[in-house]
């Protein structure tokens, strides 16, 4: 360091384009910072880099009030649940604690559902085993849905990307869901209709149904169509709107693997599920004492000699039309 006497002019340095600057205290103080915010912006580059070349999940939908992020990358593994051990934590009270996992095979992905208890589907099925997925496979967990991405962290949130735009199939079929809710929205304002109640009804079955019409500009011309006809037929029936939308992409549509899914029932549902239907009137009866708890419920049940999982019961509530009434999480 170069001694600067009191009264004298400090020495002169050589700068950018061969410049002379005149060094002074405040000169090296601002150029050991300045050097330091270079190293460290280069480092938070290179992480950027890194991260938007790992593959991983898009948040394709989820009802609006939960929160938890749009978008993660797998890095080893990555576990997706509602409690603080997940690593993308979701606050869907259908979510388990610890729901799926996803993990690096190689250069592939693998998943696994966690003995969740409504289940984890992949593209309208069960995942009843460890299973790879690749770029565009949908994942139902909860009331949410993922697309599988090759770099998730490379593309815009589904959320924020309503319009038509160009991309990969997994990113045209991340924006499905949001595309569709948005040309409900802007139907139902030329209907002179309050789109938020019925936005805030939509049940993912039904979305999931319609994202799993793929993503090309065929699919994409349906779903425009499902939604203006759905906005025709609100204005007609009584019917609560969620019930309506339903029924029509059931009606168009009844081939889905999330129908098919759902009328099968779930794993471990009972053999003789017509017998369980014809106890339909008792499970309600006792759905509504325990005040929607289903933990309590299947309790009950099973001490009345009725063996059914929590997930048996959530799929049949909902489709008896009963899930709405849900009790307040314990904590």
């Amino acid at each position: 360091m170069v001694a600067i006497r009191e009264g004298a002019r400090p020495p002169l340095r050589i700068g950018g384009r061969g410049r002379l600057h005149r060094m002074t205290d405040s000169t090296r103080d601002t150029g050991h910072r300045t050097g330091g915010n270079r190293r460290r912006g280069v480092a938070a580059t290179s992480e950027r880099a890194q991260l938007a070349a790992l593959p991983g999940l898009l948040r394709a939908w989820a009802p609006p009030e939960l929160r938890g992020g749009e978008r993660m990358v797998v890095r080893d593994r990555l576990v997706v649940g509602r409690s603080t051990e997940a690593a993308w934590r979701i606050a869907d009270e259908e979510l388990s604690g610890r729901h799926f996992e996803v993990w690096r095979v190689g250069e592939r992905l693998a998943l696994r559902d966690l003995e969740s208890t409504n289940g984890t589907a992949i593209n309208g099925e069960w995942v009843l085993a460890p299973r790879e997925i690749e770029a565009g496979d949908l994942v139902r967990a909860g009331r949410c849905l993922f697309v599988v991405h090759e770099r998730p962290m490379g593309t815009a949130p589904p959320s924020r990307t309503t319009a038509a735009v160009a991309g990969s199939p997994a990113d045209r079929l991340a924006q499905a869901p949001s595309r569709f809710a948005a040309r409900l929205r802007v139907a139902l304002h030329a209907a002179g209709l309050d789109p938020l109640p019925v936005l805030a009804a939509l049940r993912t079955d039904d979305l999931e149904a319609l994202a799993l019409l793929g993503p090309s500009d065929r699919a994409a011309q349906e779903r425009e169509a499902i939604a203006d006809a759905f906005v025709e037929e609100v204005r007609r029936v009584e019917d609560p709107p969620a019930a309506v939308l339903h029924h029509l992409v059931l009606r168009r549509h009844p081939d889905s693997p999330v129908f098919v899914r759902l009328t099968a029932g779930v794993p471990d549902a009972p053999d003789d599920a017509a017998a369980y239907e014809r106890r339909r009137e008792l499970i309600l009866e006792l759905y509504r004492e325990v005040s929607g708890d289903l933990r309590e419920l299947e309790l009950r049940l099973r001490q009345r000699g009725i063996p059914v999982t929590r997930r048996w019961l959530s799929v049949h509530l909902e489709r008896w039309g009963a899930r709405a009434m849900r009790a307040p999480r314990r904590r």
